[in-house]
């Protein structure tokens, strides 16, 4: 039909990641982290029962935040915002499942 298919998948690519960092520049981390919990919980399960996503989500949740801040303050050294890694570390999930998938 004449559509180059692959600069119209870079386009698309390229505008959902300026869309992602424009929404989680606004939101916080926050997005990453609901994304980041969710995604290990699914994968540790291994089924889609909730009976065992909620507690399996709660444990990760709790360990990725107590994580995050033993990272940032006991060997970074830093006194800074714990978002910084839940965001590369969500950013770096998010690529994966993508890439690893091929869809969203």
């Amino acid at each position: 039909l004449g559509v180059n298919h692959q600069f119209s998948v870079i386009i698309t690519l390229i505008l959902v990641s300026v869309l992602m960092s424009v929404s989680t520049a606004l939101v916080g981390p926050l997005t990453f982290y609901g994304f980041l919990v969710a995604t290990l919980s699914y994968q540790a399960a291994q089924t889609y029962d909730h009976r065992y996503i909620f507690p399996m989500a709660l444990a990760i949740g709790f360990l990725v935040i107590t994580g995050a801040y033993f990272f940032m303050y006991h060997i970074f050294n830093a006194q800074g915002v714990v978002s910084v890694i839940i965001e590369m570390f969500g950013g770096i999930t998010f690529l994966i499942v993508v890439l690893r998938k091929g869809t969203l």
